[in-house]
Order: structure tokens, then C-alpha cells, then sequence
């Protein structure tokens, strides 16, 4: 065993998992869902209006869109992602 400057005592090898943290598998995975579907609206669209977030398989889409076509692109992109379970329209019509 080697020893550290300023911890003392025996390790004790144990972990502990909490149940109630979310997995950081899923955040992982989310977080890669909403990139690819960023990713996929800029490049279809060249806009930056829409905002992904992603939990859980959600797709919540929110921001301010002046044009259907846009909007209607943004939901079947995010729908037709691997890994998405649902999508939440939340874009305002913007002026």
C-alpha cells in the first residue's frame, strides 16, 4: 500500500451507488441525441433559432420560428433520430 500525504487510514474499497442519481449513461446518450438533432436543423435549415433539449428519449423543442416549413422540418428531424421516444413542440411563432 502506498501512502498519501494527508489521507490516513485503511481504504475501504466499498462503493456505493445511489439509486436515486440519474444514469449517466442516459445523460450521455441525450446529450448525444440533441447534438445530432442540432447538428441536423442547422445543416437542413442554416437556422439557429431552435434549441434541443433531450431527456430520457425526450425531445423538447423550443424557440422562435417564422416560418411552418421550419418548424415542421425541426419536429421530423428530431422524430426520426434514433433514440428519440417522443418529441415536445414548444416553438412560439416568432415576429
Amino acid at each position: 500500500m502506498v501512502a498519501v500525504p494527508g489521507i490516513g487510514g485503511k481504504p475501504r474499497h466499498r462503493l456505493h451507488v445511489d439509486p436515486r442519481v440519474p444514469n449517466v449513461k442516459n445523460r450521455i446518450g441525450d446529450a448525444e441525441i440533441a447534438g445530432r438533432i442540432a447538428a441536423a436543423i442547422f445543416t437542413q435549415t442554416g437556422s439557429t433559432a431552435i434549441r434541443v433539449n433531450v431527456e430520457n428519449g425526450v425531445v423538447t423543442l423550443r424557440g422562435n420560428v417564422t416560418d411552418p416549413r421550419l418548424r415542421d422540418a425541426a419536429v421530423e428531424t428530431a422524430r426520426h433520430t434514433t433514440g428519440v421516444h417522443d418529441v415536445i413542440d414548444n416553438m412560439g411563432a416568432g415576429v
